[in-house]
């Protein structure tokens, strides 16, 4: 037969699949014609018993079945490998790519993963009302018109991908289609904003996950690449965890079309850990452009409805939120840890009469239409109240690990760490509008926990702090921190046994250590250059002073030691700002200028 260019890619692909994955005669092979032959070679191998399989290197339009959770999904996978090295997995933007469920000791490696479609749209400013009520926005050509996901505005300056961050991200208003792909908003643009005419906006798309692990354990994303993921770029939810990551969150291709490269990688998160029992590792990671956090890993809180003697009764946020033999902390009305107790059995409560109206909203799960009530009994009595909320210490994930990786280029946050026995070390921030922020987010988002036994070191964080957002409560580069009820936590708070070490701090706006609602945290060794370059009014309507390096209220045992400041820049007025609710060592030697004086 006569074999031409493309046939012959087609040819060695099949002899390749043959020849890496000894399948029964019959089995399918992965055309890029047929978009269900990549799930149908790698479910042929796995039930034949293989140990792995190689996808021959092409592109593939992949789609699973209208009724699948997303266009591959694999459920009960253990012990194996997909190879797909030099292989790119394309999708539409509307279900998730990849899900493994209930999967263990599987290795995804090398797949390049995008959308057929770029999952955001984007364009330019053209004029801004002089009242400032509306702006007009001219789709850029190639992108979608859609605008039903333009309550989130990226900005850019014009020639940039590196966002404005002196201009806020949310808007309340309204989208209006006008002709020729104009797009007007309809919203008061504040006269501090620095909007500008030729500035470029971003905007999300429809929201999938790229690559999700639902109760999975020791699982291994390595070497993989997502271009312009729709959402949650990978995401882990409860399971055992233990899993690794090494992969690379970039920007997708120009679409057809477009003159204009496109500003947003991803729609939400480049990571996302929730209730994992063992904490992720990642380790080498680029993660860039995301539309939302970098790496947020979390457990969720229980709202708690009564309790009687050694058992309580919560809203729990998941249904197996809690095994026997877990460790509960509570927060009290204040916010602050005030005890811990194990869990003995767990009751599931399928008629729950709530006799209590005020409830208490969470944004995610408190008066569902199935809420999941349990009665739990506790390994001692415990005087708890209606109200409080119960973190699981067991499914939060610690233990996890973060090491040489690169977020950059986000007006968001680029780790929200809610989790202990961890370890932060050697990575490069870069242009973010939160650096590391230690906190839990109890009433509103419900996402447990405070930070024990942390260590965070030898990491570099450069150009945080960019928006002057007066009502921060996250104001630090380096934030160690929690805010519930218009204050912050008071003594004792809940974090404990931190330590700060190693970290260059590069030309961070406002203040570049916030710590409160802690105890036992030293800072030492660390070094500040430029700091402050430029005044930001960010955080002083919590009391926060934004002129000074470091600012401490409601911690104790703070030790800070050997800190140096390099070339301080004309914002910065003072050092260490410390409360009468801060106590510890070093307040006034522990932070030295040894270039430069402050500014003026």
């Amino acid at each position: 037969m006569h074999i031409t260019p493309r046939s012959a890619g087609c040819f060695c692909a099949v002899v390749l699949l043959f020849a890496t994955v000894a399948i029964s005669r019959g089995a399918p092979v992965v055309s890029a014609g047929d978009p269900t032959s990549v799930q149908q070679a790698i479910d042929a191998a796995y039930a034949a018993g293989q140990k792995s399989i190689t996808l021959p290197p092409g592109k593939y339009e992949i789609h699973g079945n209208a009724k699948a959770r997303a266009h591959l999904s694999f459920d009960g996978m253990h012990d194996f490998t997909i190879d797909a090295t030099g292989v790119t997995l394309a999708g539409s933007a509307g279900k998730g790519m990849i899900e493994f469920h209930d999967c263990a000791n599987v290795t995804l490696r090398g797949a390049t993963v995008m959308r057929t479609t770029v999952p955001s749209s984007q364009g330019t400013v053209e004029a801004i009302d002089p009242k400032r009520w509306y702006i007009d926005i001219r789709v850029h050509a190639g992108y979608a018109p859609d605008c039903q996901g333009i309550g989130m505005l990226y900005t850019y300056a014009a020639g940039s991908r590196l966002p404005k961050l002196s201009v806020p991200m949310q808007y309340s208003g309204w989208a209006e289609h006008m002709s020729n792909g104009l797009v007007r908003l309809h919203f008061h643009l504040a006269d501090n904003v620095p909007l500008i005419v030729g500035d470029r906006i971003a905007w999300r798309g429809p929201g999938a996950t790229d690559i999700s692990l639902n109760h999975c354990a020791h699982m291994r994303i390595e070497g993989v690449k997502i271009l312009g993921g729709a959402g949650f770029c990978v995401t882990e939810f409860g399971g055992d965890g233990g899993n690794y990551y090494n992969y690379t969150l970039s920007y997708p291709p120009k679409p057809d079309g477009a003159d204009e490269e496109p500003l947003l990688a991803s729609n939400a998160d480049a990571f996302h850990s929730n209730s994992v029992r063992t904490g992720p590792t990642l380790e080498n990671c680029l993660l860039e452009g995301m539309g939302d956090d970098g790496i947020p890993i979390h457990g969720w809180y229980a709202f708690v409805m009564e309790a009687h003697g050694d058992k309580v009764i919560v809203d729990a946020p998941m249904a197996d939120w809690c095994h026997p033999g877990d460790e509960l902390r509570i927060l009290g009305d204040d916010r602050s840890v005030v005890g811990s107790a194990k869990v003995v059995s767990i009751n599931v409560l399928d008629d729950y009469a709530v006799t209590n109206t005020h409830l208490v909203a969470s944004r995610f799960y408190m008066l569902q239409d199935e809420p999941y009530w349990r009665e739990i009994t506790l390994d001692h009595a415990v005087p708890l109240k209606f109200g409080w909320s119960i973190g699981n210490v067991n499914a939060c994930g610690n233990g996890f690990h973060i090491k040489n990786c690169t977020i950059r280029n986000s007006r968001t946050r680029a780790m929200l760490i809610k989790a202990g026995d961890g370890v932060i070390e050697g990575n490069t921030i870069d242009n973010t509008e939160g650096g590391i922020i230690v906190c839990p987010e109890v009433d509103v988002w419900a996402e447990a926990d405070y930070a024990h036994n942390l260590v965070i070191k030898n990491n570099t964080i450069r150009g945080v702090g960019g928006d002057p957002s007066p009502g921060s409560s996250q104001a630090g580069s380096l934030t160690i921190a929690a805010y519930e009820q218009d204050h912050f936590v008071p003594r004792p708070g809940g974090h404990s046994n931190i330590v700060v070490t190693g970290n260059r701090f590069e030309s961070n706006n406002a203040v570049n250590v916030l710590i409160t609602s802690v105890k036992d945290v030293t800072i030492r060794d660390n070094t500040f250059v430029r700091p402050m370059p430029q005044y930001l009014d960010r955080g002083s309507k919590l009391g926060i002073d934004p002129t000074s390096l470091f600012w401490l209220t409601e911690c104790d045992g703070i030790t800070l030691a050997n800190n140096r400041v390099e070339q301080p820049g004309p914002a910065m007025r003072r050092l260490v700002t410390a409360s009468p609710t801060a106590s510890g060592a070093g307040f006034k030697d522990g932070v030295t200028i040894v270039n430069g004086g402050l500014g003026r």
